[in-house]
């Protein structure tokens, strides 16, 4: 078997591609997976100390959560703060019914130290939230929340869309899409977003109880330089 890819990219280059992105009105991708192998699966590391399994089949990574868990979270190779994340995800009908309008499936920016930015869709109830984690009691804040038509039921694909990237003065500019509809686009201030100093990009399920046999497959995973321009 191969060894997964790490890719670091150092925030200099990143903030150079930032420029680019805004002068061509695109996001630049710097790392794409198609879950089409153990191999490329495999670089998606679990992230935390959560009973977490995962699996594969038919080009897609399948994570289900195991006992006292409330969140399984699989980080990508890319380490950067300023960062568009694309993935498709589905909520597994396998998922108890007991739990389904609980669990969400999600895409995080800036992960890291009990500290995130994240957008959650909730299939079953055909709801999201974007919100913000911030250590070091992880302290969460709704920054956006909702219902939406474009979101498809459990067992149907939902391409959620999350970008993180910073404001002439300071702030950062948070814009959240499900299956290309814009949700929500939210300016958070300087002090707060500089908390967040986490560089990971994930993919995640859970729901905020414990959500063992909750499970969820993602595919088509796209890590970019962020268009602010949306």
């Amino acid at each position: 078997m191969k060894r997964p890819v790490r890719i670091a990219i150092p925030l200099a280059v990143l903030g150079s591609a930032a420029a680019a992105a805004v002068a061509l009105g695109a996001p630049i991708p710097i790392y794409t997976n198609a879950m089409s192998s153990t191999a490329v699966r495999g670089q998606l590391v679990h992230l935390g100390k959560s009973t977490c399994s995962r699996g594969g089949g038919a080009g897609t990574l399948n994570i289900t959560v195991g006992k006292a868990t409330r969140e399984c979270q699989f980080r990508t190779p890319v380490v950067g703060a300023n960062l568009d994340i694309t993935t498709t995800s589905r909520l597994l009908s396998g998922t108890p019914s007991s739990i389904q309008a609980s669990t969400f499936v999600a895409v995080s920016l800036r992960d890291g130290d009990n500290g995130q930015y994240q957008l959650a869709v909730f299939p079953k109830k055909g709801s999201y939230q974007l919100r913000r984690d911030v250590p070091p009691n992880a302290a969460r804040t709704l920054l956006a929340k909702g219902k939406a038509s474009g979101i498809k039921a459990v067992g149907k694909p939902n391409k959620l869309r999350l970008q993180a990237f910073p404001t002439a003065t300071g702030e950062t500019n948070l814009i959240a899409f499900v299956n290309g509809k814009k949700l929500a686009s939210v300016v958070d201030d300087a002090h707060t977003a500089s908390t967040l100093t986490g560089r990971f990009s994930a993919v995640s399920v859970g729901s905020a109880k414990a959500d063992k046999g909750a499970a969820a497959s993602f595919d088509d995973l796209t890590v970019a330089v962020p268009d602010p321009f949306g």
